[in-house]
């Protein structure tokens, strides 16, 4: 997605959007506001875990570096079998 900070207008490119569940893209905080060229976007469970505390929480099972430039992926980082997280952050 691009804003125009003059016009207000914004855009979004759909076929940036990977074929997967995921959370909205962040950047490292020191570049927001710049162009950058890499954002990380975390990934949902495909499926439900197994318990329903598991069930009703939206915990991610690893994240992606999405190539902004390119438009595609770079690579799938995944946490582990028996690991999750909250929001990916950079600082």
């Amino acid at each position: 997605m691009t804003f125009n900070m003059t016009t207000g207008e914004s855009t979004l490119q759909d076929d940036y959007i990977p074929e997967m569940s995921v959370e909205f893209p962040v950047v490292p905080q020191q570049d927001i506001g710049y162009k950058t060229r890499y954002a990380y976007i975390s990934k949902f469970f495909d499926k439900p875990l197994d318990s329903e505390k598991g069930r009703n929480s939206q915990y991610f099972e690893g994240f992606i570096k999405f190539d902004l430039q390119e438009g595609k992926l770079v690579k799938y980082i995944p946490f582990g079998e028996t690991k999750s997280s909250g929001e990916t952050f950079f600082y």
